[in-house]
């Protein structure tokens, strides 16, 4: 009789490698979101961080292009290579907990969740990176949970993890807190801070932080004063109704619930389940908070303190999941992988386009294969690649600087007339000569008048150059309006 661990660690292995391919088919046919594109367009020129998160999420994707060529592909690669480990690690989390079969449901957890399975591993945004080094956290975390005197390996697993996860983002900072609090409140833990392992640890956390600080310093801190103004004063019930229904969509429904049910209860377990319960607790209650009193957050933000806590319901599920949470699953998150599914196919392809037009409901936009532009430019106004880039925005820079980049195979100078984010601290933000003022939009949008007006603040001499179309499958959807400029100063 075949040995039941044995079967669910084979199911384990087909669901890693499902998810794989299926992320892998997404990374190449999908378009670059506007984050995914900045991303690319600002890690060109190298910076020891940036302004709104740390390095290790932009060096990757350019890294990767470097060895792979221009595309979308290359620039997901390394994202989806991290959510490989993720789940493998989470994977293991959940068998140490409860055997394989936990183990399976955590994994199945993991790659159900909308926000995990891509964000954790298919599109460049620093979560991936940083999924991966909490994971790696959790799993050095639940093997000492229960040794007063861990192995250095430990250590240095988990030491690694704290490197890569600050080195990527800045929840990374409540991981140490996870790991204090789970030492002070659990009996005989706190000597583990009179153990060499325990600062070994530490000092590798300060390596990955390090570049973060030494460029901030240098930049008069302006990633924190960026991030410290997303929080308001006042109670914000309606922004915090839109996080958690947020939250509820990337996570499903069902997981949500059943982690917050699980890390409760994990505080009376074992110390293997409970250090999970400390590492998840801190980002999931204090980014609540923050939506409480904030009109500009994201959803995603609790997302890290999710994945700490999915083990816990790989568990619960492993022992019995009743007929109420199954429905839920199947309900719940039917509707939402459906929605998922319809963004998926026609976001590259444009199928649900109607024949004429774009259809009111099309907001997608800003997901957008601007690859061709190119060739576009080339031959509407002769572009070869050297002429410097103008553009309103960081979200339009990003876009403009990656498309172009996937079309001839290097990135242009771009200066950015508005809010720049890391485009300020690029030497493209001091440009001067001549530049092609490109202004992106749908299609059925471009405002050729407004562009020349605002165009001619620049240079009354500005010349219109007309614009392009450009198609999203067999319909045209985005466009460009093309302005000549000199930009003086």
């Amino acid at each position: 009789m075949a040995d039941p661990n044995q079967i669910w660690q084979q199911r384990a292995g087909l669901l890693l490698l499902a998810g794989m391919v299926f992320k892998l088919v997404v990374a190449w046919s999908f378009p670059l979101g506007v984050d995914e594109a900045y991303a690319v367009a600002v890690a060109r020129e190298f910076s020891w961080s940036f302004y709104d998160h740390p390095p290790v999420g932009f060096w990757l994707p350019v890294a990767s292009a470097s060895v792979f060529g221009e595309s979308a592909l290359a620039y997901r690669l390394p994202f989806v290579l991290c959510g490989l480990g993720t789940g493998a690690l989470l994977y293991l989390i959940g068998a140490h907990l409860g055997g394989a079969k936990a183990g399976f449901y955590t994994l199945l957890l993991f790659l159900i969740a909308p926000h995990m399975l891509f964000g954790s591993g298919a599109f460049v945004v620093p979560d991936g990176p940083l999924n991966l080094g909490g994971a790696l956290v959790a799993c050095a975390m639940v093997h000492m949970a229960g040794d007063d005197t861990p192995p250095m390996r430990f250590w240095v697993l988990g030491g690694f993890g704290l490197l890569l996860a600050m080195g990527s983002k800045y929840q990374a900072g409540l991981i140490p807190f996870g790991v204090l609090s789970f030492m002070f409140l659990t009996t005989g833990r706190w000597r583990w801070i009179t153990q060499p392992g325990f600062w070994v640890a530490v000092g590798m956390g300060l390596v990955g932080v390090a570049p973060v600080i030494f460029w901030n310093i240098a930049n008069d801190w302006v990633s924190f004063g960026f991030h410290g103004s997303r929080t308001e004063r006042s109670l914000q019930l309606g922004n915090f109704a839109a996080m958690l229904a947020g939250q509820l969509i990337y996570l499903l429904p069902a997981t949500f619930v059943l982690a917050l049910i699980g890390v409760g209860r994990a505080f009376s377990a074992n110390p293997s389940q409970r250090v999970l319960a400390h590492l998840a607790l801190w980002p999931i209650i204090l980014f609540n908070l923050i939506y409480l009193f904030s009109d500009a957050s994201f959803p995603h933000w609790t997302m890290p303190g999710f994945v700490f806590a999915l083990p816990l319901v790989g568990l619960a599920l492993a022992e019995g999941i009743s007929r109420v949470w199954r429905w839920a699953y199947l309900g719940f998150g039917g509707m939402i992988w459906a929605l998922v599914l319809v963004l998926l196919v026609h976001i590259p392809s444009g199928v649900l386009a109607p024949d004429e037009g774009i259809a009111s409901w099309d907001r997608t936009e800003e997901v957008f294969d601007w690859s061709a532009l190119a060739s576009s430019l080339e031959v509407s106004v002769g572009f070869d690649g050297t002429q410097v880039i103008l553009a309103d925005s960081w979200i339009e820079a990003g876009q403009l600087s990656s498309g172009l980049a996937m079309g001839q195979g290097h990135a242009p100078v771009i200066r950015v007339l508005g809010l720049p984010h890391h485009f300020g601290f690029m030497s493209g933000s001091r440009a001067q000569g001549e530049a092609l003022y490109l202004v992106p939009d749908r299609a059925d949008r471009l405002d050729a008048d407004a562009a020349l007006s605002r165009a001619q603040q620049i240079d009354p001499n500005a010349r219109p150059l007309g614009h392009v179309i450009l198609p999203r499958g067999a319909r045209p959807y985005a466009g460009v309006v093309v302005i000549g400029v000199t930009i003086s100063e």
